[in-house]
C-alpha cells in the first residue's frame, strides 16, 4: 500500500466517521483533499461510491418506524427539496464538466462563513419550510454541490434554520444527498468504470472502511446532545467554509 494510499484510507475513515456523527461532510471532506492530489473530475469520481452508499446507510439506520414508512415520511414532507436538487444536480454536472468552478466555490465560501459568523456571534436565522425555500435551497444545494461536491453545507444551513430534530435534519439532508449522488453516478458512471482494477480494488477497500467507521459514528450519535450536534456541525462548516474559499483562490490564482 502506498504512502498515498494510506493518507486516502486514513481520509475516508474520518470523513466517514464525522458524516455518522453529524450527516454530513463526507463527500466535501473527502474531495477537498483528493482534489490536491488529482484532478477535480477525478476526485469527484474517486468519492462517489462510498458517498452514495454511505448516504443510503444514514437513511436505513435508526428509524423509528419500518424504512418505507419513514421514507414516505422524508418524501411527503421534502419532496420539492429532492426534486429541485435533482434539477440543480443535473445542471451541477454539467457545470463541473464544461466550466471553472472557482467562483462557485467562492460563493459557496462566502455563504457558509457568512452562516458560521452570524451563528457564533449569537444571531439565529430562522427559515420557514414552505415551497418556496424548498425550491430554493434545493435547486442551489444541487447546482452548486454537484459542481462541487459540496451540497451538505448548503443544506445544513438551510436545515439547520428550520428549527427540526437532529433525527430529522440528518434524515432530510441525507435524503437530498442520496439523490444528487444518484444524479452524479448516473452522469459519470462511464468514468468510474474505466478506472483501471488496481484502482477499483483499492476503492472498494476503502469503501467498506468508510462504511465500518460510518456505522461506529451513527453508533455514538445518540449519545450526542442537540446543543453538541449544533455546535459541532457549525465547527465542519467553518473548515468547509475555509477549505472552499482555499481551493476558490488557488484554482484562481492557480
Amino acid at each position: 500500500m502506498t504512502n498515498q494510499t494510506i493518507i486516502i484510507t486514513i481520509l475516508f475513515a474520518i470523513a466517514a466517521l464525522l458524516h455518522g456523527l453529524t450527516g454530513l461532510g463526507f463527500p466535501m471532506i473527502t474531495t477537498s483533499v483528493l482534489a490536491n492530489m488529482f484532478s477535480f473530475e477525478k476526485a469527484i469520481i474517486i468519492a462517489l461510491l462510498p458517498s452514495l452508499l454511505i448516504n443510503l446507510i444514514m437513511l436505513l439506520s435508526q428509524n423509528e418506524r419500518p424504512f418505507l414508512q419513514e421514507l414516505t415520511y422524508y418524501i411527503r414532507q421534502y419532496w420539492l427539496l429532492i426534486l429541485s436538487s435533482i434539477i440543480g444536480g443535473y445542471f451541477g454536472v454539467k457545470l463541473l464538466l464544461l466550466l471553472d468552478v472557482v467562483y462557485l466555490y467562492l460563493l459557496l465560501s462566502f455563504i457558509i462563513l457568512f452562516y458560521v459568523f452570524t451563528s457564533f456571534i449569537g444571531i439565529r436565522w430562522r427559515i420557514p419550510i414552505n415551497a418556496f425555500t424548498l425550491i430554493l435551497f434545493g435547486s442551489l444545494a444541487g447546482l452548486i454541490g454537484n459542481a462541487t461536491n459540496a451540497m451538505a453545507p448548503l443544506l445544513m444551513i438551510y436545515l439547520l434554520s428550520t428549527g427540526k430534530s437532529t433525527k430529522e435534519i440528518i434524515k432530510a439532508g441525507n435524503l437530498a444527498y442520496l439523490t444528487g449522488k444518484i444524479v452524479q453516478f448516473w452522469m459519470l458512471k462511464s468514468a468510474i468504470f474505466t478506472l483501471p482494477n488496481i484502482e477499483l480494488l483499492t476503492l472498494g477497500f476503502i469503501t467498506l472502511l468508510s462504511l465500518l467507521f460510518l456505522f461506529i459514528g451513527i453508533k455514538f450519535r445518540a449519545k450526542v446532545s442537540k446543543l453538541f450536534f449544533t455546535r459541532l456541525i457549525l465547527v465542519i462548516l467553518l473548515i468547509l467554509g475555509i477549505r472552499a474559499g482555499i481551493n476558490g483562490m488557488m484554482l484562481l490564482l492557480g
